[in-house]
């Protein structure tokens, strides 16, 4: 459920608390910014795991984003093929959903803590892994500390999907894809 999101006019830049700061130093800082961050993203499908939204601290709906499940060529593996990450990435929801979870992270107190993250779309199989992916891989760059739960995963809801092919791997592709995540996120922290 997203939450309504300030406008850019009303957010606080920390670059503006730093005018003369050296540029590695900046570096470092927005290196680091998610340094004390224990972060539990738990991906599942509403559909399949009811609701359970007591136990997280922040729900991310990710039920607008395109489903991959009606593209054949998607259908057979999990939201970790290059081409379902690429599809969230270019998604007009995807900056909001993005903004959203920033906001919220960037709250005093959730910086340093242990925050759980509830990641959904109906099965829990495309969509919301492809943001799980895209989020812990940008985050773990910004010095966070993350750990996914596939939950439909486990339950064996994944038994005939691939997630180890060439293009479900690590590809050149996901990289530059979790590249630009991490770019919008220091946009949103600098």
């Amino acid at each position: 459920m997203l939450g309504s999101l300030e406008s850019s006019s009303s957010r606080r830049r920390p670059a503006e608390d730093h005018p003369d700061e050296p540029a590695a130093t900046r570096q470092r800082r927005l290196n680091s910014f998610f340094q004390g961050l224990h972060l539990s993203l738990d991906c599942f499908g509403a559909d399949a795991s009811g609701n359970r939204s007591l136990n997280f601290h922040r729900m991310v709906n990710c039920k607008g984003f395109h489903d991959p499940q009606e593209d054949k060529s998607l259908r057979s593996h999990c939201g970790l093929h290059e081409s379902t990450v690429a599809a969230i990435l270019r998604h007009q929801q995807w900056q909001d959903t993005l903004s959203h979870v920033i906001d919220f992270l960037k709250r005093p107190g959730n910086r340093s803590g242990r925050i759980n993250m509830g990641v959904y779309c109906a099965r829990g199989r495309h969509r919301s892994v492809a943001v799980c992916f895209l989020l812990s891989e940008a985050l773990q760059r910004l010095g966070a500390q993350v750990h996914v739960s596939f939950t439909e995963r486990q339950a064996g809801n994944w038994n005939r999907l691939c997630s180890t092919c060439r293009k479900c791997r690590s590809t050149p592709a996901k990289t530059a894809n979790v590249d630009t995540v991490t770019e919008q996120i220091l946009a949103m922290i600098d």
